[in-house]
C-alpha cells in the first residue's frame, strides 16, 4: 500500500514538474514571438525614416513619429495549408489608380481563424525580380478596412517554396501598401475572394499624417 501511495505521489510530482516546464516553455515562446514582432516593426520604422526607402512625402517624413499598430496577438498567427495552382493562372487585378495589373495566382492558403475557415489567393508578379521568385503576397481586406485600417486593404509578404505544404500566415505582420502614405504610388487592390468577413485586429492600422 505504501508503494502504491509512493508511486501516486511521485506521479503527482512529475506531473506538476511537467506542467510547470510546459508553462515555462509557453511563456518563453510567447516572449520570443513578441520580440520577433517588435523587431519587425522596428525595422519598418527605420525604413520609413530613410529618404531612399521611405514612401512618405518629404513634409510627412519631417513629422513622422511612427506607424500605428494593433497590439500583437498570437491568435492571428495561423498555420495555413497551401493548395498550389498547377498551371500559370494569370489574373488581372485593379490598382488604386484604376489601372490593370497582371499577377499570377500561385496558390491558395486555407486556414481557420476565429472558428471560420478561409481560402485566399496568394499572388506573385507575372515577371518577378531576380532573387524574389519565392515571394508571394496575400492582399486582403477585412471588416476593419475603411475603419481602423486602410480602406483599400493590407498585405502580408510570404517566402514560400514550390514544395511547401504549409506556411505561417501572421496577420500581426500585415502592412499597408505604399499608396496609403503617398498618392504617387499605384497599389494592387485585393481580389474580391480575399475578403475576410471578420475583424482582423492585428497588424498595421490606418496611417495618419501630421495634417
Amino acid at each position: 500500500m505504501k508503494k502504491v501511495i509512493g508511486i501516486i505521489v511521485l506521479l503527482g510530482v512529475v506531473g506538476s514538474a511537467f506542467y510547470m516546464l510546459s508553462n515555462t516553455n509557453n511563456e518563453q515562446n510567447v516572449e520570443m514571438y513578441m520580440a520577433e514582432i517588435e523587431a519587425f516593426r522596428k525595422e519598418n520604422h527605420e525604413k520609413f525614416l530613410k529618404e531612399s526607402e521611405s514612401p512618405l512625402e518629404q513634409e510627412d517624413r519631417a513629422y513622422f513619429e511612427g506607424l500605428k499598430y494593433f497590439e500583437p496577438d498570437p491568435v492571428f498567427n495561423v498555420k495555413a495549408d497551401l493548395e498550389w495552382v498547377g498551371f500559370k493562372d494569370v489574373m488581372t487585378v485593379k490598382t488604386s489608380k484604376g489601372n490593370d495589373r497582371r499577377y499570377v495566382k500561385k496558390a491558395y492558403a486555407v486556414f481557420t481563424l476565429k472558428g471560420e475557415e478561409y481560402r485566399v489567393a496568394l499572388l506573385q508578379d507575372e515577371f518577378p525580380i531576380k532573387g524574389m521568385e519565392n515571394l508571394l503576397i496575400l492582399a486582403f481586406t477585412d471588416e476593419t478596412s475603411g475603419h481602423e485600417t486602410y480602406g483599400a486593404g493590407r498585405y502580408i509578404n510570404l517566402e514560400v517554396k514550390g514544395n511547401q505544404k504549409q506556411v505561417d500566415l501572421d496577420f500581426n505582420k500585415a502592412y499597408n501598401p505604399y499608396c496609403a502614405y503617398n498618392t504617387n504610388y499605384d497599389c494592387v487592390i485585393p481580389p474580391q475572394g480575399n475578403h475576410l468577413d471578420i475583424q482582423v485586429l492585428a497588424g498595421e492600422k490606418t496611417y495618419k499624417s501630421h495634417d
